[in-house]
This record gives C-alpha cells, sequence and structure tokens, in this order.
C-alpha cells in the first residue's frame, strides 16, 4: 500500500509539472484575446491589467480563457516580450490578485511574470521591459489596509507570485502617480512574494513598499526620482512586515529636499513618516536590508522604526550588511537632521517591546551626520567606516535602551556625540558599548573625542582624544589617538585613499601597515567546545552590553531569514571543519539554521570552547571597518542604465 500511495503521489505530482502552461505579453503586437499561449498568439497585457483609468478590469476582466473563475496556475509562467512599452493607451497598472491568480501556491510552484529572452521569444530584440505610468491612475480598490498609501503600477497581492526581469533585461517603472511597487494585502498577508531587477523611475510616492506580507524578497532594484522615501516597509503605518530582505538596493535623488522634490516648494504637500529617507522601515518585525545603497536623497538614507508604539505586539528586528550611505541631508528642510543611518525606537513602550537595529557592515561619507539611533531604541554598529560627514561620526541618543560600536572606525571631532534626553523618559540609563575601534583625530590629540549635548552632563560632558571616558577606553580595545589609529605611523591614514571631495574617488581598504588589521572582535563566541559537530552553541562577545545580543540570528543570514536568501558561510577560530561542497576554507561552514543561541552548519567541525565566531576573516582576527584586508574595495555606487523621464 505505501508503495502504491507513493507511485501515485509522484503521478500527481508529474502530472502538476506537466499542466504548468507558458503565457506571452506583447503591449505592441498582442491582443488580450488571443489564446497567450504562443508568441504568435501573445496577450497585450498579462492578466489583472487594470484600464488606464482604474475604472475596472481590461478586456472585460477576460484573457483568452483566463478568467476569475480559470486563473493562472500555480507552476505558470508568463513572458514579457523584451524592448516592449506598455503604455497607457495598452492598459493600466498591473494587480497581480485573487482575481487572476491562483491559491495553495507554494516556493516550488510560484507564478511567475518574467521577461523572456531572446531564445525564449525568437525575433525579439534584447532589453528592458516598460511601464510607463503617465496618463496612468494606480488604486487597489479594496485589497489595500490604507487606500492612501498603496496604490502602485506593479501591485502584488497575490501569494506566490514573483515578477522576475534580469541584468541586461530589468522592468523599468516610470511616471506612477503614486508607488511603483507595492507588496502586501491588507487582512490576510502576502507571502512569498518575490521581485528581481526592478528599475523604478519616477513616482509621485514611494519607489517600492512592502505591507502584511510574510517570506518576500525584492532584490536588484534600483530608485530614483521620487518625491517621498525610496523604499518603505509598513506604508508608514506600521502595518507588519515579518522575514523579509532587500537584496542589492540603491535609491538616489528621492524625499523630500532632493532634485525629485526640492524643499520648500514641493514638500510640504508631501511630508509624512519617510517622506525623506531612502530606505524607511516601519511595522519590520523581522526584516534584512543586504548590500544596500543610499545616496543624495533629502534627510536620512536608512530609518526605520515604530511610528505609534502602541501597535507593537513583540520585539521588532531590523537587520543590515554591507550597506553605503552617502551625501544624504544636505538640502534638506534646516529643521531636519539628515544622517546617513538613523532609526528610532519605541520610546520606552510600557509593555517593554524594544525597536532593535543591528548592522554588519557600513560606511557613511558626507552625510549630515553618520550613524547613531534615538527614541528608547537598541542599535548594535559591527564594522562601521564614518568619513566626512559634517557632524558626529556616531551618535548615541541618552533616550535609548543601549547602543554599541564595536570593530569600527572615524577620523573627526567629535566622533562621539550624545542626543538630547527626551522629557520625562528613563533617560541615560545605558552605557554605550564601544569596544574594538580605530578613533583617529583629525590632527590633534586634544580635540574633542565625545560632546555632550544635554545637561547634566551624561554620562561624561565632554573628553578628548588624549584623556578619553572609562567606557571609550583601550582597555576595551579601542585604538585611540592618532599614534595608535594609523597607517603605520602617527602622520599615516590608515585608509588607502581617503577623499573629501568625491566620494567615488574613495577607497577605504586598509593599507597593509594599518594598525586596525586583526585588531577586532568577533561577533560571538562559541559556548563550550565541539568534536566532529554540526551543532554550535554561542554566547555573546559585547561584555558592556545589558544582554540580547548573543542572538545569531541578528548577524548571520540563514536559509529561513527570507524567501532565496543569500546564506552565509561563518568562520569559527582555529576549528578544523570536515570538507564537503562547496569547498571552503579552513574552519568555516555555511549556516543551516539557528536559533536564539545555537548555529546548525552544514558540515562537523571541531572547535574549543570560547572560539570566536564571525563572518570569514583573514588573519588572527576580523579587522576594524568596512572592509576587511585583502577582501577588496567598496563597490562602486549602482546605477542601472535607466530612460531620463522627468517625474
Amino acid at each position: 500500500m505505501r508503495a502504491l500511495f507513493s507511485a501515485a503521489l509522484l503521478l500527481v505530482c508529474l502530472s502538476s509539472v506537466a499542466q504548468a502552461t507558458n503565457y506571452y505579453v506583447d503591449p505592441t503586437g498582442g491582443n488580450d484575446d488571443n489564446a497567450g499561449t504562443s508568441t504568435g498568439a501573445a496577450w497585450r497585457t498579462p492578466p489583472g491589467t487594470r484600464t488606464a483609468n482604474n475604472s475596472g478590469f481590461l478586456s472585460g476582466g477576460t484573457w483568452g480563457q483566463i478568467s476569475t473563475g480559470n486563473k493562472i496556475a500555480c507552476g505558470d509562467t508568463i513572458y514579457l516580450r523584451p524592448s516592449r512599452t506598455q503604455t497607457s493607451a495598452e492598459g493600466g497598472a498591473w494587480r497581480l490578485a485573487p482575481d487572476y491568480y491562483a491559491n495553495g501556491c507554494s516556493t516550488s510552484s510560484r507564478m511567475t511574470i518574467r521577461v523572456a529572452t531572446t531564445a525564449e521569444w525568437p525575433g525579439a530584440t534584447a532589453g528592458a521591459f516598460t511601464i510607463n505610468g503617465s496618463g496612468v491612475t494606480v488604486g487597489l480598490d479594496g485589497y489595500n489596509g490604507d487606500p492612501g498609501q498603496n496604490p502602485a503600477l506593479i501591485a502584488i497581492v497575490q501569494s506566490w507570485v514573483q515578477v522576475l526581469g534580469s541584468a541586461s533585461q530589468p522592468i523599468r517603472l516610470l511616471n506612477s502617480a503614486f508607488n511603483g511597487l507595492f507588496i502586501g494585502r491588507y487582512g490576510n498577508a502576502t507571502v512569498g512574494a518575490r521581485v528581481d531587477w526592478l528599475e523604478v523611475n519616477g513616482a509621485g510616492y514611494h519607489g517600492a513598499a512592502v505591507c502584511y506580507a510574510n517570506n518576500w524578497q525584492v532584490s536588484n532594484i534600483t530608485v530614483q526620482n521620487v518625491k517621498n522615501g525610496g523604499i518603505t516597509t509598513g506604508c508608514s503605518a506600521d502595518n507588519p512586515v515579518y522575514d523579509g530582505g532587500f537584496v542589492n538596493a540603491t535609491v538616489f535623488n528621492s524625499g523630500c529636499g532632493s532634485p525629485a522634490c526640492p524643499y520648500p516648494s514641493c514638500c510640504p504637500a508631501n511630508r509624512n513618516g519617510g517622506a525623506e529617507d531612502a530606505f524607511n522601515f516601519s511595522g519590520a518585525y523581522r526584516i534584512w536590508c543586504v548590500r544596500c545603497t543610499a545616496h543624495d536623497t533629502g534627510e536620512r538614507g536608512f530609518s526605520g522604526g515604530s511610528v505609534n508604539d502602541n501597535n507593537l505586539n513583540a520585539d521588532q528586528f531590523m537587520r543590515y550588511r554591507d550597506i553605503i550611505s552617502y551625501s544624504n541631508g544636505l538640502n534638506a528642510d534646516p529643521n531636519k537632521f539628515g544622517a546617513a543611518f538613523l532609526p528610532s525606537g519605541s520610546d520606552w513602550y510600557p509593555n517593554g517591546f524594544v525597536t532593535r537595529t543591528y548592522v554588519v557592515g557600513f560606511l557613511g561619507w558626507g552625510n549630515q551626520g553618520c550613524w547613531g539611533a534615538y527614541g528608547g531604541a537598541w542599535a548594535e554598529a559591527w564594522h562601521a567606516t564614518c568619513f566626512n560627514n559634517t557632524s558626529e561620526s556616531y551618535s548615541f541618543g541618552a533616550d535609548d535602551r543601549f547602543q554599541g560600536v564595536y570593530n569600527s572606525m572615524g577620523q573627526q571631532s567629535p566622533i562621539f556625540r550624545s542626543s538630547t534626553s527626551n522629557g520625562a523618559l528613563p533617560q541615560g540609563t545605558f552605557i554605550p558599548g564601544v569596544m574594538n575601534n580605530c578613533l583617529r583625530s583629525p590632527s590633534l590629540d586634544s580635540q574633542t573625542l565625545f560632546q555632550n549635548h544635554q545637561t547634566p552632563a551624561w554620562p561624561n560632558a565632554t573628553a578628548t582624544f588624549d584623556s578619553p571616558p572609562a567606557y571609550i577606553s583601550t582597555s576595551n580595545g579601542n585604538k585611540i589617538g592618532r599614534a595608535a589609529c594609523n597607517g603605520g605611523s602617527a602622520a599615516v591614514s590608515p585608509w588607502v585613499s581617503p577623499n573629501v571631495s568625491t566620494f567615488t574617488a574613495n577607497d577605504y581598504r586598509l593599507v597593509n601597515t594599518a594598525t586596525a588589521i586583526d585588531a577586532g572582535r568577533f561577533l560571538l563566541l562559541a559556548n563550550g567546545a565541539g568534536t566532529s559537530s554540526n551543532t554550535l552553541a554561542v554566547k555573546a562577545n559585547t561584555v558592556s552590553a545589558p544582554g540580547g545580543n548573543s542572538n545569531p540570528q541578528n548577524y548571520l543570514i540563514g536559509p529561513s531569514s527570507f524567501l532565496d536568501p543569500p546564506v552565509d558561510t561563518i568562520q569559527i577560530q582555529n576549528a578544523t571543519c570536515a570538507t564537503g561542497s562547496p569547498t571552503l576554507q579552513p574552519g568555516q561552514a555555511k549556516v543551516v539554521s539557528m536559533t536564539a543561541t545555537t548555529i546548525t552548519l552544514d558540515r562537523t567541525c571541531s572547535w574549543t570552547n570560547g572560539a570566536g565566531v564571525h563572518l570569514p576573516w583573514n588573519g588572527s582576527a576580523p579587522d576594524m571597518g568596512a572592509f576587511e584586508f585583502g577582501n577588496g574595495g567598496p563597490p562602486a555606487p549602482t546605477l542601472l542604465s535607466v530612460e531620463p523621464v522627468t517625474p
């Protein structure tokens, strides 16, 4: 019976695969009355396309045989003809919703809309597929939680739908009246949405907005010339998102104070949460931003937190890896602060829920301020490099729960500054964690290292490089002053080529004589020895923190961190690991899964109690700063080729 059942199940699976159908869309040569099942009988638009004025669905609500009673099935693929443009003459916004897309799909049977290759569409010319939103009214008509926030040229409000371009053939969204992309569904969260290689150029609101969504990813996205924040979650209203990731995402020339929305002529009509920020994450209970870049935006490069603390029902976790933020906040409202990275917290919410932010790998250049947090936040910066910002490098919010700066670098006076406390909240209850940093004065060690903005002073009024406060001391592994933090001598910079004029002229790799090499601390430590084991118990390596930073999920990316993640390889100090596939360097293994205290590895390893656990490093220990010596320099800013547009 078991054998018969297995055979029957296999036949069902094979049958479902065999029934997957390919469809084709050509805005110029297609017709929605066609069958859509060949390039010669292509549709003009994909099912779910609205009329240009958003009065209803196109084509009387049918695309060939596809209707509300006969939907795109799990596993089906819709191919878009490359080098084609859909304008308002062909149709309006895409609403990829339960109307025309099946329920009950899974990660192995996703419904796909993808730009075809020239092999898949004979006779086509390679290039982007474009939706030009000029003259198009966007809206979701009942699928959105907040009608004022969510309309978009592409709205994914059904689970397991993916929209895919490629490096040479992206999907391009121009001139949206509101958002470019929206993912989510009020009252029934969208699961498994995937978007890859998307360009948004010109939008009246956000480039991409995600809320009410679980287990999703948006990757290789570039947003420019949008009037409000470039990429956002929560729809500026704490609408929840879980287990999501933005990977290789870039936002520039956007937000209030940017060329897309000059201050003050355009901003007052558009101002609300996230109106100035490149990346603004609210409602983000578990979210990643990996290799994200923000530049030339109105206020902050990266921000987030809770809009209304009463909406919190658990701790929030926003995690960042290898992010770059430069030239932000230089033309904004003078009453705003244009930092490279400045999220808020939950304002000491009485139920105790905390907004937590963890950054591993960060470069901030030419912004008003560099890195910080405020409003009761918990925030940690690892491997940050701050240089040439007009205000402090690292800002400590005096009303926060905890802030830590580890393995980071700065050359400025002051490098650290505390913000003003906030009313009657429990201020000044923590001492910042400042460990294993390379802190260099601009010219003299008598210059100010730490400066306080509040009275009475917290936790020190003013301190210099040659007389630092106790928590910013050499006893915590810090290298303070020009004689300690340098490239081989007090007069030599630790960086290959720091530049105060042009971001792209900078090279923040360490010179081979830098004192920051092998001077960092490990993210975590092994909590007990292991012999030929693939389960690694870990503990915190930041003893100045009050706890809560021993969870590897805050620093490392595993298979379940979000949909289709770039899973981390880790290195264990002086460990021996079995060979396996892929081939890794000695002491290294890939993450299979994580709990709050353990990491499961893809191969067996042996290690000693207290061994350091970190992302792969060279030498005897991790380096300080954003770039590990020998691992290459900063990537060039992402700027995909896009059509000129006037938003």
